[in-house]
């Protein structure tokens, strides 16, 4: 419900369900399509009602937007997903050797670290 800046902590949506309580929850993930062609994924801080038209005002997100958010952009509420690419050149890989027990069922157990980052770029 009208643009977004970038660096806002804060966003509206309109056309929701009308007159619902929590239609958003905390810790619910949406995303939005910004004017660079990105979906950015966010994470909603507090439970959000709708209002009696549809509207979700003054909703707190985290993180902040990266790009502008156009008014009427696309809003992803259903398996909502963002644009990631590697923090850094490299993925840590491990091999742990059989274990005992409840591991002695599978002894090829590996670990794998991978540090990502949205792509807004």
């Amino acid at each position: 419900d009208g643009a977004v800046a970038a660096g806002a902590g804060e966003v509206d949506i309109k056309g929701m369900s009308n007159s619902i309580t929590d239609i958003f929850k905390a810790g619910d993930l949406i995303s939005f399509l910004n004017t660079n062609g990105f979906y950015e994924l966010k994470m909603i801080l507090t439970d959000m009602n709708s209002d009696g038209s549809g509207d979700v005002a003054s909703i707190p997100i985290y993180p902040e937007t990266h790009q502008i958010i156009d008014d009427g952009a696309t809003v992803v509420t259903t398996n909502p997903a963002g644009t990631f690419m590697l923090a850094k050149s490299g993925v840590g890989w491990s091999n742990r050797p059989e274990g005992s027990g409840a591991n002695s069922l599978n002894p090829n157990l590996s670990n794998i670290s991978v540090d990502w980052i949205e792509d807004m770029q």
